[in-house]
């Protein structure tokens, strides 16, 4: 199942035409993962993978022991398969949902960027809990989401520029209407900054913990983004 609104086809095109400095989330992550290992090749899981962005930036900046793929989307993750077939790290393709990962604890890096939002009350918190477990000790995961404004106005000025940059960028009326219908349908954007209670025996890394606002025409648009990063503590010795 792909609950994203756009086929695995055109995929990064039409995710670049909705959302504001979409490949600026990942120059982030992988900021954030390189200040936390800054020699060591590392074990990465993406969850809800789409088409590989994170692998794309990751492989460029991040020494990769190994690189696993995780999506609901059985179409969406043979897309990625092909385009990755050549891959110089081992790599591994999981048809699964966020909340079903499995208690690995073989990872260094759990990512996932726009992924819980289209989950809502246990199946979000079983996500964090599910990616919380997938990690080995001394690991981080690190969650990009977008959460709703506190007022309906606030709502209103930047789903105004939202639509805004949606149409310079050759959406039409009609499509950015019929994405804005989703919100609350088919995707739960946060309502608060904190996005959900940290995983059992994790601790925010409140250094790493901000608000990105999606700048759109020099306002934040319809919903701002936050990054949430988790790290796991090492095993006492």
């Amino acid at each position: 199942m792909n609950p994203t609104p756009f086929p695995a086809t055109g995929y990064d095109a039409e995710i670049r035409r909705t959302v504001p400095q979409y490949d600026e989330f990942f120059r982030i992550i992988c900021s954030a993962v390189r200040s936390h290992f800054p020699d060591n090749p590392v074990d990465w899981l993406d969850v809800g993978c789409g088409t590989g962005r994170m692998f794309e930036e990751a492989a460029e900046k991040i020494p990769l022991r190994s690189f696993a793929f995780a999506d609901s989307s059985s179409e969406m993750l043979e897309t990625t398969r092909r385009r990755f077939s050549e891959a110089s790290v081992p790599t591994q393709f999981f048809v699964c949902r966020a909340e079903k990962i499995g208690k690995t604890g073989k990872y260094d890096v759990v990512s996932s960027v726009l992924v819980n939002h289209y989950l809502n009350g246990c199946a979000r918190r079983n996500a964090y809990q599910s990616a919380w477990q997938a990690l080995r000790p001394g690991g981080i995961y690190i969650c990009f989401e977008n959460y709703d404004p506190e007022t309906e106005k606030e709502y209103l000025l930047r789903r105004d520029e939202w639509i805004g940059f949606q149409r310079a960028n050759g959406r039409t009326a009609e499509e950015c209407s019929a994405h804005l219908a989703r919100r609350f349908r088919a995707y739960f954007p946060y309502k608060t900054f904190r996005p959900c209670p940290a995983p059992a025996g994790s601790r925010i890394r409140e250094d790493h913990r901000f608000a990105y606002f999606l700048s759109a025409g020099g306002r934040p648009c319809a919903e701002a983004a936050f990054i949430d990063l988790f790290r796991k503590p090492s095993l006492r010795r």
